[in-house]
């Protein structure tokens, strides 16, 4: 983050990344929107994620990890060892380590030279969701069994499990505080747990539906959790709501109601994004929870029935790629990827 965030926030298509035939997708300048520059990626995407300097992108395929360096816009190595379709991807805070996770594995990654390090089998049917520490010692993941659903810390360098965390609920997504002393998981509620005692510390109570995505700010302070058609944000030292977001509404998928698929902060904290089922990705102002704005030019028209329109993950960045320091929102649609 070379630059602070100090210009207006500027919505410019850059990148699309889309599932296409294989000949379109030799041409990375075939039948792009309008703006657009570039496309890039290859497979059934997933799951994205920056790395924290913005210098590159994680993609979740299901053929394996597409690394790209995000300033050039082009892709420097594809990570495959995964059997089924890789669910979640993150790095660890000084960028040099990458965990992996498909429906019955964790793995761990060398960054810098594309290598395994670390294959860890799931103890369950299949994970549910994972995030590696910000130093890199451990991962936490949940998973499901035909039994039980569960929550387990683990050793990145010695492969043992360190605590358990939990059991009986299904947790959708997990998150560890920056200083990774804390780790957050969502069920139907919010629980909070300090990482080195395996305690749980606190427990949010405001959403009816399965919290599908946290997020915490730079400086671990507030917590946003998306679930339902609001996002909520919590002091997390005391636990008490600050905000409640609505305006989001539901759409159909599968047959199904959908909520709300991703949140994030924008690196400085002041921003939150939003993305519905809908296909509509809202932008927050985070201190005082004020609507700034609702982006829906990256689908066009937005049908409530349209699988195409639903944004499912969004990753924000704030680097220097336009040399202004403009906060770019990376949105992740059922039919690629596209940044504002």
């Amino acid at each position: 983050m070379k630059t602070p965030w100090m210009f207006a926030l500027t919505l410019l298509l850059t990148l699309t990344i889309a599932l296409l035939p294989a000949a379109a997708q030799a041409n990375g300048q075939w039948g792009l929107p309008e703006g657009a520059k570039l496309r890039i990626g290859k497979g059934r995407i997933t799951e994205i994620e920056f790395s924290p300097d913005g210098q590159l992108l994680a993609v979740a395929t299901g053929i394996g990890i597409w690394l790209y360096d995000v300033p050039a816009f082009r892709e420097v190595a594809l990570l495959t060892g995964h059997t089924n379709p890789v669910i979640s991807v993150d790095f660890s805070a000084d960028g040099q380590t990458l965990a992996s996770a498909s429906d019955d594995t964790i793995r761990i990654w060398d960054v810098a030279t594309g290598t395994l390090r670390k294959t860890f089998t799931s103890q369950g049917e299949y994970v549910t969701s994972m995030s590696l520490s910000p130093d890199r010692q451990m991962f936490a993941y949940a998973y499901v069994s035909e039994v039980e659903a569960m929550l387990e810390l683990w050793d990145v360098t010695t492969g043992q499990l360190l605590k358990t965390l939990g059991g009986g609920n299904t947790v959708e997504s997990v998150c560890f505080s920056p200083d990774g002393q804390t780790l957050a998981a969502g069920t139907q509620t919010v629980q909070l747990w300090d990482v080195t005692p395996g305690e749980l510390r606190q427990t949010l109570i405001g959403h009816s539906w399965d919290v599908k995505s946290l997020c915490f700010s730079l400086d671990g302070q507030t917590l946003v959790s998306g679930s339902d058609n609001t996002i909520r944000l919590w002091d997390v030292t005391t636990g008490e709501q600050l905000h409640n977001l609505t305006g989001h509404t539901d759409a159909v998928e599968d047959g199904e109601i959908s909520k709300i698929k991703s949140v994030c902060f924008s690196p400085n904290g002041k921003t939150l994004a939003s993305a519905g089922a809908n296909g509509t990705v809202r932008l927050w102002h985070a201190n005082t929870g004020k609507h700034l704005k609702t982006l829906t030019e990256h689908t066009g028209e937005v049908n409530e029935e349209a699988k195409e329109s639903q944004v499912f993950r969004l990753g924000c960045l704030q680097a220097d790629l336009t040399k202004k320091g403009t906060f770019a929102i990376l949105l992740l649609i059922a039919d690629g990827l596209m940044c504002s």
